[in-house]
């Protein structure tokens, strides 16, 4: 079995010598032999560091107390690699009083004390400690200096030691005289020893050794975990007894998870019966990047399944692939199919939250193929990562690692103590255990117990621990932490030692080996030792390299030493070292860059990364991600300065110039070693950097060398070649090239293949392509370029379908392209046709879960669309984002573009509101994972015009602001786009009647079109502000504007295009209006002529201009008559009063605001919607700017006007949403007045549209405020209940029993009054029809003895009106009828009773079980002196005992159950939970099983089976409370947490199932922690988990639960605590 040290290829080699003598010895070994050594070790994939805690420090440092101790730590560390050197010192002999005296002497050498007792160097005890008394084999040689007549040694010790060494013939002794002598006699042996360790000529398969790394990673990781079993058999389970692929395990940042992982793992690879991949996020050695986990897991596939013969299948896979990405997935793939059937596989991906995240898609986890049933994944994560996400998306098992309860926290800390033969006392325990929240975390408290540990002051302990435990959170424990890392290593030499290592660690890529820590930071080895030995907790050796344990400690670093400053200045210090010649090339590839990078030195990263070998070597190892990193930077910085082509090319045409006197064939040869990466370079400018115009470079250079370096016949490459330079020109938009280019590539394909072959298909689709950009890209299209695209693509496809199968992807294409030129062309059901075909061809081929079969919907969407077939293009569209969201979650382009798509869909059928929303979502994907401002600019230009036509202009003007914002940090405000806003904004404005801004922003826009000499657009500006003008009643500006629009439009020859129609027609208006009838009607002619003329004499606008005049005339006619008429007096005061009830809830005297309001208003009343709702959104924002509170009842005024405006514009969705927040603000500020008109509008409103669930609603709503406002007499509140009737006649389901009972309260309250007499028949007649219906539906209805009784109708309406969930509704109903009907007309005792019964369900449906005491109480009291029946007694006592039951008083709801079983035998159920808590558990039992003996339907009772677990499980009956648990949580429709969820945890626990109850019990816990749960809710969850935490023995954490349940009864009143308390005490003496 191999070493530790074999596994992790990870050598460390302690140097032992004295300090005085050794000078010269040890600067040869360190600084020539050591460097040549750890290059040998590195071809050899091994890491050197060697150990001399001697060099680089004085004697006074050498001879300090803690050198014993980090000396023999050392030894422990570099077991089993020592050297030793001897000289004629014998060296320091430390006293042992002396480090008793400084606190260094550590008890785990116990044989220490001897030793020192016996007067043995500090050297001598190295010696025998690490090599003379070691049981173990070590790899250890001697040095002996020869000495002379001057130099012999004084000491008889010294001699005595060099003799023993000399006999012990197990190690190699020699003898030396010079320092140059020595370092050849150490370079030989260890030569010698690497060469037999890691033979040169035997090299390792790296799959096989990165399984050494993982098992060397799975000891360290798992060395101080204590393994909790209830995890450990749930992970068991999953491998061995159930059918699940997949696990996840999560739980928050540093709980366990990996320590749990590794080890469990490890003892399953001990096992052997199942293969194991694996890849830890904390394994520096391992990569974050998918593409290289995807790698890592294919190549140990290999190994393990003796898949080595793949070349072949990769090389396929290589050249067939379009991505770079993909090839390393497909493998993967591939391997997956072929181990289906063999031995198992568990793959483990760990920390699957730190992946990269490149292009927001490798978190979908869609890279990993679907393996077969032998092979299992565990993945781990935390519950907030994106991951998370997809995981419960695939309804993956998952366990959530939780901290650990008090009591397994306490045995974890005295087991960890026992280890050192340490205890704690009941004191400290406790404090650790209760003193903060942060030991929670399973990662803190180890962290702390290590500190603890190593403390070395046990008088001064309680206090250090009260010092690091009585602290508010995690990130105050680290930055405490470091202090003391720092009072302890800091010292006046080095004084900012800690953070300079800690932050050098952080700052790297991946760690840094001791090397170059110690080179970096310049401080001594000793130093180094001596912290990195107490800071293993901490820190780890991974790869050679040291990182961080866990990446909480990383941040924490971060967070106390790395401000900007200091980062720049540890940067620098890295960035020196690595620059030195001397240092490890392969080291300074990977760091050197990332430090230059982040350290923004761009001239230097350019100049690095620009070598050929840095390329190679990225391109090599597949590490170009970081490559392209690099590179996309240097671009954003200064594209101009940084070409990533020319820096290649250069290179390589220098390198092939100094080769000129070569061969022919060696040139060729060398070209050949950098061809592929030239070629993968173009692949990644087009791919990673939209770098097309290096690409385009790159490419040509390829086809040059080609053509120079020719060695045969080349048209099949320069062919591919110049097919890609095409590909290229297309996407720069240089279509003549591309055209150039292509054809060049069919001209050297046809040579290659022949005229008939498949092959050349591909390079003509490919000029038919250009051809259909050429014809698409102009205005109007290029039809003769589409023709010709559609005959090259026929041919294509008639070549095709005489070779291919129908059924065929390239086909598919074909129809798609084909339908793309057919709908330009006009040729729409062709289009439609061919997109159909299209669509079938992928979905028999794919199925419908697939990129292809989207673009299919996406494109038959786009087409319905166009077709105005909206329902058809929302379907397919649908359906594409499906599944684009499934295959590639939210966050990628397809799904941005889908989301615009719907949005443009829902745009057109004029659903602004839903368009809104999706375009909302494409802009929220697209600032993720867009990489174009400009295109974000468009996104936000289509927004706010979506908010405009919503009739939403503050929210489009503040969208609109922020693109112009955006342009101009862009520099582009004077493009298209800027002068487009600069429009929209004017019309944004316009909408808001700010004529001020409306008036700039059309000239901005005016003056921005004119910059780019476009007169048309410049002539549309004027014409929107003539528009304007005319709006503002400018009549004057706004004829000159539209003059100067047609001037505009003659100069750019446009003169009898639509827009000037249009502006011509407006143009006659304003001179109607100015009485310039000549003028009127010279321009509207002009209007008709040119209308006429490109669209027809019947076209509708033409026949409109045609008949303007006339109407004008007539208008003019109606409006100086109308200028007589008087106003309607009373119409004018309602306006006056509704005007100054606004002024008045505003709450200010701001007449533009309420000048706004009354502008509004009077558009709403003569008809003008548009403009009013413009008016009334104005008011709103006018309420914004004067401090209008956001639940003002004046913007309830504002909404509800807004709302109806909508309702008469048809714009139902957005009425409906005005409606409800006009309602929930005068609700929310108890305005009867205006909730009552807001609620009868919304009524309305819903029963305009045939919504009568909505309307009946809304009457319900009104109701209550009537009733409050008016009371029952009303005439509004008769007419609300009768509209309430005739609602709930129109529905499905029509309840016919509160319909009557409605037109019964409309009957009575109506009669006796000429007014409501036609009110009073129609409620008669609604009686009449009620009783027929319920006679026909309802056997228990009697007809006969009917007698109208509004006690009887009352309570029908408060049970129907809880049932809604109408609490205030049904409280106004009790008020008002006690009030008012009850008083004037008496009341019965018994409709006392029952009606009060209501109210008290009312407060029992609320969860107010202390209020239903109350209240029932009061009415037993008042049952004593006007008793009621019975029959309503008994319900008051059953209401009375189930409040007493919720408030856990079951010693009161027992009797008052008992006296009510005659009445209602169901309540045995309630009745045996009683007896259950009260310790009858048996009796419970058997008067459950005797009650379903004689009714066995009695089990179908809601929460029977919740209550029958209980008392199955009190009684020992576990697998049949677990099957009650398991009945009531299959038929309840909520899941959430419950006492009930304890009890089943418990039966979980007892059965054995630990993991299940655990993860139970620490979701309740976490529940009863979120201070926002109902309190009293929380408090009977906090009873059940006591009970739960002493039954299974966790006694500590049941103490604080009642000690935080104490917290939480202190918030009820007095009165209100007994019984829980009392609950406590029964379940606290039930377990003593």
């Amino acid at each position: 079995m191999k070493n530790n040290f074999q596994k992790s290829r990870n050598i460390r080699i302690f140097i032992s010598s004295t300090f005085q003598d050794m000078q010269s010895e040890r600067d040869m070994l360190v600084n020539k032999v050591f460097p040549r050594l750890r290059q040998i070790a590195y071809e050899r994939n091994v890491t050197l560091t060697e150990v001399d805690l001697r060099w680089g420090i004085t004697e006074e440092e050498a001879k300090s107390s803690k050198v014993v101790e980090i000396c023999l730590d050392e030894i422990r560390n570099s077991h089993p690699f020592f050297i030793g050197l001897l000289g004629e010192r014998y060296g320091w002999c430390p006293s042992k009083e002396t480090l008793i005296e400084h606190q260094a002497m550590p008890d785990r050498y116990e044989w220490l004390a001897a030793d020192l007792d016996h007067g043995m160097s500090i050297t001598e005890i190295e010696i025998q400690y690490g090599v003379l008394r070691s049981l173990e084999p070590v790899y250890a040689s001697f040095y002996i200096r020869k000495t002379d007549e001057k130099t012999i040694e004084t000491d008889p010790r010294q001699a005595q030691l060099k003799e023993t060494v000399r006999n012990n013939k197990r190690y190699n002794t020699y003898d030396y005289c010079s320092p140059e002598q020595l370092g050849e006699q150490v370079e030989s042996e260890f030569k010698t020893l690497l060469d037999h360790l890691f033979p040169k000529d035997k090299v390792e398969d790296p799959a096989v050794h990165e399984r050494q790394k993982l098992q060397a990673f799975l000891d360290d990781k798992s060395e101080n975990y204590i393994p909790n079993k209830a995890y450990i058999s749930y992970l068991d389970k999953f491998l061995n007894d159930t059918t699940n692929q997949h696990l996840v395990i999560t739980g928050e940042s540093g709980m366990g998870k990996s320590a749990l992982l590794a080890y469990w793992l490890k003892n399953i690879m001990e096992d052997g019966r199942w293969n194991v991949v694996a890849h830890f996020s904390a394994n520096s050695s391992q990569s974050l990047d998918t593409t290289d986990i995807a790698k890592h897991i294919t190549t140990q596939i290999d190994s393990l399944y003796g898949l080595e013969q793949m070349e072949e299948n990769d090389r396929q896979i290589e050249h067939n692939a379009t991505d770079t990405d993909n090839i390393d997935y497909q493998k993967l793939a591939l391997r997956a199919q072929l181990i289906a059937g063999q031995n198992p596989l568990l793959i483990v991906l760990d920390g699957a939250n730190q992946l990269s995240d490149r292009n927001y898609k490798t978190k979908l986890l869609n890279w990993l193929p679907d393996f077969p049933d032998n092979v299992k994944i565990i993945f781990s994560t935390i519950e907030e990562d994106k991951t998370m996400q997809v995981f419960k998306k695939r309804k993956y098992p998952v366990i959530t690692v939780y901290p650990l309860l008090l009591d397994q926290r306490k045995k974890l800390i005295v087991d960890f103590f026992d280890r050192y033969r340490k205890r704690l006392s009941e004191q400290q325990l406790t404090m650790i255990l209760k003193g903060s929240d942060i030991t929670d975390n399973t990662m803190v408290l180890m962290s702390l117990l290590e500190e603890i540990r190593c403390f070395g002051n046990f008088d001064s302990l309680t206090s250090f621990i009260s010092l690091m435990t009585n602290l508010p959170d995690i990130n105050s424990f680290f930055d405490r932490l470091l202090q003391r890392k720092e009072q302890i290593y800091n010292t006046p030499l080095y004084p900012s030692l800690t953070s300079d290592l800690l932050s050098l660690i952080a700052l790297s890529k991946d760690g840094l080996s001791e090397t170059e820590l110690i080179a970096i930071s310049n401080i001594p080895s000793l130093y180094w030792s001596q912290f990195y030995c107490a800071n293993t907790a901490h820190l780890m050796i991974r790869d050679g390299r040291v990182v961080f344990a866990h990446d909480m400690i990383r941040q924490a670093i971060e967070q106390k030493y790395l401000n900007s400053e200091r980062k720049i200045q540890l940067r620098q210090h890295i960035i020196d070292y690595f620059n030195r010649e001397d240092n490890d090339s392969s080291r300074k590839m990977e760091e050197l860059p990332y430090q230059l990078y982040h350290a923004e030195k761009w001239d230097e990263l350019h100049k690095f990364i620009s070598m050929l070998g840095y390329m190679t070597r990225q391109f090599t190892t597949n590490n170009i991600h970081e490559f392209i990193l690099y590179w996309r930077t240097l671009r954003q910085i200064d594209a101009s300065k940084y070409k990533i082509s020319q820096a290649y090319i250069e290179q390589i045409t220098g390198s092939m110039a100094e080769k000129a006197e070569m061969t022919v064939m060696l040139q060729w040869a060398f070209w050949q070693m950098f061809r592929n990466d030239i070629i993968r370079l173009t692949n990644i400018c087009i791919s990673y950097l939209n770098d097309l115009d290096a690409a385009y470079e790159l490419v040509k250079f390829l086809i040059r060398m080609c053509e120079q370096m020719a060695d045969g016949d080349t048209s099949e490459e320069r062919s591919s070649f110049h097919n890609l330079a095409g590909m290229i020109c297309i996407r720069k938009k240089e279509y003549i090239q591309a055209l150039k280019e292509y054809r060049e590539g069919l001209s050297l394909a046809v040579h290659t293949y022949g005229e008939d072959n498949l092959q050349i298909t591909s390079y003509l689709c490919n000029i038919a392509d250009v051809y259909h950009s050429i014809g698409e890209s102009q205005r109007p299209i290029d039809k003769n370029a589409l023709e010709k695209a559609k005959l090259i693509l026929e041919k294509v496809l008639k070549m095709r379908k005489s070779v291919l199968p129908d059924m065929h992807d390239d086909i598919a294409v074909l129809y798609d392209n084909l339908a793309g030129i057919y709908r330009l062309l006009g040729e729409k059901e062709l289009a439609k046709t061919y997109r159909l075909k299209s669509q079938d061809i992928y979905v028999s081929l794919k199925g419908e879960n697939d990129i292809d079969v989207a673009i299919a919907y996406h494109n038959y969407a786009l087409e319905c669309r166009m077709e105005q077939d909206f329902d058809q293009a929302r379907e397919y569209a649908g359906k594409a984002l499906a599944i684009y969201q499934n295959i590639l979650g939210d966050e990628n382009t397809h799904t941005q573009e889908e989301y615009h798509s719907l949005a443009e869909i829902e745009m057109y059928s004029g659903n602004y509101p839903q368009a809104i929303e999706y375009m909302k979502h494409a802009i929220a994907i697209y600032r993720k994972i867009g990489d174009s401002d400009i295109a974000l600019a468009e996104l936000l230009n289509s927004l706010s015009t979506l908010y405009l036509r919503a009739g939403q202009p503050d929210i489009a003007i503040n969208t609109a602001l922020e693109c112009i914002g955006l342009l101009e940090t862009l520099e582009q405000a004077d493009s298209k786009l800027a002068a487009t806003m600069y429009d929209n904004l004017g019309k944004f404005y316009l909408v808001l009647n700010d004529e001020e801004r409306s008036e700039h922003y059309y000239l901005k826009g005016a003056e921005t079109w004119n910059n780019m000499d476009d007169l048309e657009k410049e002539a549309a500006s004027y014409s929107y502000l003539a528009s304007a003008y005319n709006t503002f009643n400018r009549f004057e500006d706004a004829a000159v504007m539209f003059e100067k629009s047609l001037a505009l439009l003659e100069e750019c020859n446009k003169s009898q295009d639509e827009a000037a129609a249009y502006t011509n027609n407006n143009y006659g208006t304003i001179c109607f209006r100015l009485g310039h009838m000549d003028k009127a009607l010279e321009h509207i002619g002009k209007a008709w002529e040119i209308r006429s003329a490109l669209f027809g004499p019947d076209d509708q606008i033409a026949r409109q201009y045609k008949d303007t005049v006339e109407q004008l005339k007539q208008k003019m006619a109606e409006t100086e008559d109308s200028v007589n008429d008087n106003p309607d007096e009373q119409q004018t005061a309602s306006a006056n009063a509704e005007i100054e009830e606004f002024a008045t809830y505003a709450g200010t005297d701001d007449p533009a605001l309420i000048d706004t309001f009354r502008q509004g208003r009077d558009a709403f009343q003569m008809g003008n919607f548009e403009r009013a709702a413009g008016m009334f959104n104005h008011a709103l924002h006018q309420c914004n700017q004067k401090g209008v509170g956001e639940m003002s009842v004046a913007r309830s005024l504002i909404y509800r006007y807004l709302a109806y405006s909508m309702e008469m514009k048809k714009d139902e969705k957005e009425a409906e949403e005005y409606y409800h927040i006009a309602a929930d603000i005068a609700i929310k500020n108890d305005n009867d007045a205006v909730a009552e008109r807001v609620c009868k509008d919304m009524a309305e409103f819903n029963w305009n549209r045939g919504n009568f669930e909505q309307a009946e609603m809304g009457y319900w709503h009104e109701i209550r405020h009537l009733l409050n406002l008016y009371g029952f007499y009303s005439k509004k509140t008769i007419a609300c209940l009768n509209n309430i009737a005739q609602a709930m006649t129109k529905q499905e389901i029509v309840h016919w029993q509160v319909i009557l009972r409605c037109f019964e309260f409309v009957y009575i309250l109506s009669s006796d009054k000429e007014e409501y007499k036609q009110t009073h028949q129609s409620a008669s007649n609604g009686i009449g029809v009620s009783i027929e219906h319920l006679k026909q539906e309802d056997e228990s209805f009697d007809d006969e003895n009917y007698r109208i009784d509004l006690e009887s109708a009352v309570i029908v309406l408060m049970d129907y009106t809880i049932g809604l969930g109408m609490y205030s509704t049904t409280h106004q109903l009790y008020v008002s009828f006690l009030e008012e009907i009850a008083a004037n007309s008496g009341i019965t005792v018994d409709g006392y009773y029952l009606i009060n019964l209501r109210r008290i369900t009312m407060d029992a449906v609320l969860d107010n079980p202390h209020r239903v005491i109350t209240a029932g109480l009061n009415l037993l009291q008042k049952a004593e002196s006007q008793p009621p029946s019975d029959e309503i007694k008994s319900q008051i006592e059953t209401t009375l005992a189930n409040a007493y039951r919720d408030t856990m008083q079951y010693h009161k709801a027992l009797p008052l159950y008992e006296t009510n079983l005659t009445y209602e035998p169901n309540l045995i159920v309630p009745l045996a939970e009683c007896y259950n808590v009260l310790d009858h558990p048996q009796e419970a039992l058997q008067m459950l099983q005797n009650a379903i003996e004689q009714d066995p339907s009695i089990t179908t009772l809601p929460g029977f089976d919740k209550i029958l677990g209980k008392i199955l499980l009190d009684t020992g009956h576990i697998q049949e409370a677990l099957d009650a648990f398991n009945r009531y949580e299959a038929g309840a429709n909520d899941t959430e947490i419950s006492p009930m969820t304890i009890h089943k945890a418990l039966a979980l626990y007892v059965s054995g199932s630990e993991m299940d109850a655990t993860q139970l019990v620490h979701s309740a816990m976490k529940l009863l922690k979120d201070e926002s749960n109902d309190l009293l809710y929380r408090i009977s969850i906090g009873i059940e988990l006591i009970d739960y935490m002493f039954q299974t023995g966790n006694i500590e954490q049941a103490e604080k639960l009642i000690d935080q349940l104490h917290g939480l009864l202190e918030e009820l009143p007095d009165s209100m605590q007994e019984s829980y308390n009392t609950r406590i005490v029964a379940i606290r003496q039930a377990q003593n």
